[in-house]
Formats: structure tokens, C-alpha cells, sequence
């Protein structure tokens, strides 16, 4: 009984497979059909891709910062909001003792 050997990819088709899912959003799955590959793989890729173990170009790298600069930035707007709130209400509460 012969056992399966896995099929291994060159560097640019694993770093094509981690950029469309990383940059364009795609899952795992929908890269792995589109690319003719286990989506497993595609997304074991992705993993070491997000723990710095896979290099997948510039372009990746400023597109993740885009999106975590545009995440912290809701962040804190609605951290201000909250603190605004509790600024006005602690404010009412203490007229309200009064």
C-alpha cells in the first residue's frame, strides 16, 4: 500500500493563495477552489502568514495596517462617545443630589 504524498507549491502560489484571502477577502475555501488546492492548506498558510512566517509582499502588510489604523480609529470614536455619556450623566446625577 503506496501512501498519498502531499503535493508541495512553489513560494508564489502559496503567497498568491494567503494575498486573496488576507487583501481581497476571500475565504479559504473559495482560494482553495479557485486555485486548484486543499482549502486546509490554503488556510494553514494563512495562519503562518499571520504569525510571520510567511512573507506574502509589501502590499499585504500596508493593507493590514490600513485596516487595524481603521479599526482602532472606531474604536476610539465610540470610546469618546462612551465617555462623553458618562461625563453627562454623572454630571446630571450629581445635580439631581442636589
Amino acid at each position: 500500500m503506496g501512501s498519498k504524498k502531499k503535493p508541495t507549491y512553489p513560494d508564489h502560489v502559496r503567497q498568491d493563495a494567503v494575498r486573496l484571502v488576507v487583501v481581497e477577502g476571500q475565504s479559504a475555501r473559495s482560494v482553495g477552489q479557485q486555485l486548484n488546492i486543499h482549502h486546509t492548506s490554503v488556510a494553514s498558510w494563512v495562519r503562518q502568514y499571520r504569525r510571520g512566517g510567511l512573507d506574502i509582499g509589501q502590499e499585504a502588510g500596508v493593507i493590514d495596517k490600513d485596516r487595524r489604523i481603521r479599526e482602532l480609529e472606531r474604536d476610539l470614536a465610540r470610546t469618546r462617545t462612551e465617555r462623553d455619556f458618562l461625563k453627562k450623566a454623572t454630571a446630571w446625577l450629581e445635580n439631581e443630589r442636589k
